[in-house]
């Protein structure tokens, strides 16, 4: 709710909402949250750690997966593939894929 997205390298997360819209649900969210705290206080409920080492091994993997599946030899199931593919795309697409089962494996170790 503090802007209208975010960007990365290949892509761009937008949250279009008017000013009035984006008021409302900041409303709705401190309330929630209001009464979530007060649930907390109510029930002595602490707070649990998550550790995300599984769940980023977990998506390092299957980034993994999709690099391997957007090589040229796969790419053909699409229809006809730019035969340089092989030597401009794959390299690089191979390297990415080396490098997140390099994080995976970092995650679990």
């Amino acid at each position: 709710m503090q802007g209208e997205g975010n960007a990365g390298i290949l892509y761009c997360n937008l949250l279009r909402l008017s000013p009035e819209s984006r008021a409302v649900a900041r409303q709705v969210i401190e309330a929630a949250l209001n009464e979530i705290a007060e649930l907390a206080r109510e029930f002595d409920l602490k707070p649990v750690e998550k550790d995300l080492t599984a769940t980023v091994a977990a998506a390092m993997s299957t980034d993994w997966v999709h690099l391997c599946d957007a090589r040229s030899d796969t790419l053909v199931q699409y229809g006809a593939v730019d035969p340089r593919l092989a030597q401009t795309l794959d390299p690089r697409l191979n390297r990415l894929a080396e490098m997140a089962l390099l994080l995976a494996a970092a995650m679990k170790g």
